[in-house]
């Protein structure tokens, strides 16, 4: 689903293919932020890009909230927060933030929105 939300600080929009370098260099490719994911630290862009490509083709599915995560004052792309699955009709939701803004609230802002 293409959705926009928006917090005091944040945008939560759709990614695009052009932030695959931002994703890469921002949190993909650092292992401490990767490290509780369910998936693998990125060794290169290509692979970046290739998963990137894959959530594209995911937003054809009505239930698939998955956001890119935006500073408002700058447009840089901070992080991202998805609905990973649910239970008992509760959403399980995933995220990651790139190491340079933990700490300032950012996350527990998009998780309210």
């Amino acid at each position: 689903m293409k959705l926009t939300l928006e917090t005091k600080r944040l945008l939560l929009r759709p990614f695009r293919e052009e932030d695959a370098e931002a994703v890469f260099y921002g949190w993909a490719s650092d292992p401490e932020v990767t490290r509780y994911l369910t998936w693998n630290t990125h060794e290169n862009i290509e692979t970046t890009k290739y998963v990137l490509g894959e959530w594209l083709k995911e937003y054809e599915q009505p239930e698939r909230l998955n956001f890119a995560i935006e500073l408002k004052s700058t447009g840089q792309l901070i992080g991202g927060i998805d609905v990973v699955g649910y239970h008992n009709g509760v959403p399980v939701i995933g995220y990651n933030l790139a190491k340079k803004y933990w700490n300032c609230g950012y996350m527990t802002e998009a998780c309210r929105c």
